[in-house]
């Protein structure tokens, strides 16, 4: 796309998002969900917020979910709030100078600290995240649970994740755990840099790097970690049954009602909340490789004992 159609696609969309009716009250305003594409993850989000949202009282037909093509040809006025799914289009809007809220969810809190530094968004509306990602905190905990003998982590680090560096050391000696991390520049070969990690660590703790973390990387990683015998900790269920130990993530169903619970909110005239991790998640485990490892774990076991020792902290 040219520079000249993707700026007016820009302004049409601001304009769009522009066009609140005044005679609307807040249970009534129409709320926007916008994704750059239509996935199964974000249709299952968007039909699971629309349907909490009728629940409280906001009627479906005000709540509309268009792709970004279809929000910029749309002549469909915008609400009080924009749900932006993915990345694409949390950039999209964080460029326009709409004047509605911005949501933003399935965004890794590394990508969209970096879009709120390189897009700042001088006099316009308030853009918050549910991240895609775990708290860091709820990740160590997990491995403690699961993996208590197991008190050497590493970490492999890329241009997106690097800047967590702090704050993963941070939680890591509240744990008392120890931490090794990995950094892998721009264009670096990830494997001979991961061999020394593995021989230092007890478990590989993966982070949602694309630079570290993509599909042709993941199959190599994931034989390098078992090889070493060190159970690789995920942020995804396919790499779970890819060969990863285990999972923690949140669902599009469990991020829908957070989005939706949100939104109420600010319908009802409180601001958009910080940027905040998941609420809720999910556990998996990959049963046949624990076996393997003589490790005594279950995903239900686990996910009640963890959601018991975050409800006491």
């Amino acid at each position: 796309m040219s520079r000249s159609r993707r700026t007016l696609g820009l302004a049409l969309l601001c304009a769009w998002l522009l066009c609140v009716p005044h005679w609307l009250h807040a249970a009534q305003v129409p709320v926007l969900i916008v994704s750059a594409e239509r996935n199964a993850a974000f249709t299952e989000a968007a039909e699971v917020f629309t349907a909490e949202l009728e629940r409280g009282g906001v009627s479906r037909s005000n709540v509309q979910y268009l792709t970004l093509a279809e929000a910029r040809a749309s002549a469909t006025h915008a609400g009080q709030l924009v749900l932006a799914l993915g990345v694409g289009a949390a950039t999209e809007l964080a460029r326009s100078e709409t004047r509605v809220p911005v949501l933003c969810a399935f965004v890794p809190s590394q990508s969209f600290e970096q879009i709120v530094r390189s897009l700042p968004r001088k006099g316009a509306s308030p853009m918050s995240a549910i991240f895609l990602n775990q708290a860091f905190g709820r990740q160590l905990d997990l491995i403690q649970l699961a993996l208590p003998q197991r008190t050497r982590i590493g970490v492999l680090l890329g241009g997106h994740s690097s800047a967590h560096v702090a704050l993963l050391e941070e939680e890591r000696r509240r744990r008392s755990l120890g931490l090794t991390q990995t950094l892998i520049a721009e264009n670096e070969s990830i494997f001979a840099k991961l061999q020394v990690l593995l021989e230092a660590s007890q478990v590989l703790l993966a982070l949602p790097d694309p630079q570290i973390y993509n599909s042709g990387s993941l199959q190599n990683i994931l034989l390098s970690a078992l090889r070493a015998g060190v159970p690789l900790v995920s942020f995804s269920p396919a790499y779970v049954k890819a060969g990863a130990l285990m999972a923690i993530y949140s669902t599009p169903a469990q991020v829908g009602q957070q989005a939706a619970q949100l939104t109420r909110a600010v319908l009802q005239g409180k601001e958009l909340p910080a940027p905040q991790y998941p609420l809720d998640f999910r556990i998996d485990v990959n049963m046949s490789l624990a076996r393997s490892m003589n490790l005594d774990i279950d995903a239900p076991t686990l996910t009640e004992r963890l959601k018991r020792l975050e409800q006491s902290k």
